[in-house]
Order: structure tokens, then C-alpha cells, then sequence
């Protein structure tokens, strides 16, 4: 589980949040057979986190979408494909949506099992 990645990114309906970037707060749970990593203690037969990372990165700051779906939808089709897992959850938050009066968050999250 990787949580509270905050990046920024120019996503969202309005065309000002197309324009201007702005925070989201991302968290992903992998789930899978990981016993052979935790009996070798290597990278190799596991998740390297930092692969994870770089594609968040790469989809937040890649090409401006309309929806946190669609945001939420790609980081957890490119997870998918991580070998060993078969389970994945995304959270896209987004932290100040442009709402008049409102001081919340609003969030989408996805999951795709049956991988692997």
C-alpha cells in the first residue's frame, strides 16, 4: 500500500483546472501471492514501490482528463500489470475542488481484481 502521494496535475471539467494545476492525493493498495518475496527477501519476486510511484507520476501529470474516474481508471489498469498482482485499489482525492463554499475533498476510488 502506497498512501497520501500528493502531486499536481491539470485535471477536471472546468477549463480553468485545465490550465492551472492543482493538488490531488493519491493512495493505491496491491494485493497478490507475495510469499516468495517474503521467504527470499528480494525486490525481484515482489512490488517495487518506486515503479508504482512513477506511474501515478506519469498519469497525474500526463494529459489533462475530465474525470477522476478516468484518472483513477488508468493508474489501475497500468497496475494491473504488475506481475503477482491480483488485486488493485486507486483513490484519487481531489484536495480543493472548485466548489463556491465548500472546504471538503472530493474522492473516486476503483479496483480491479481477478488479476494475475
Amino acid at each position: 500500500m502506497i498512501e497520501n502521494i500528493e502531486i499536481s496535475g491539470c485535471h477536471g471539467y472546468l477549463e480553468q483546472e485545465k490550465r492551472t494545476a492543482q493538488p490531488f492525493r493519491v493512495d493505491v493498495t496491491l494485493m497478490g501471492h507475495f510469499s516468495v518475496a517474503a521467504q527470499t527477501d528480494s525486490l525481484d519476486e515482489t512490488v517495487d514501490y518506486r515503479r508504482v510511484f512513477e506511474i501515478v507520476e506519469r498519469v497525474m501529470t500526463g494529459e489533462s482528463v475530465n474525470l477522476l474516474e478516468t484518472l483513477a481508471g488508468r493508474i489501475a489498469e497500468e497496475l494491473s500489470i504488475i506481475p503477482s498482482v491480483e488485486h488493485v485499489r486507486v483513490r484519487v482525492t481531489k484536495l480543493s475542488p472548485p466548489i463556491p463554499d465548500f472546504n471538503g475533498t472530493v474522492a473516486v476510488e476503483v479496483e480491479r481484481t481477478g488479476l494475475g
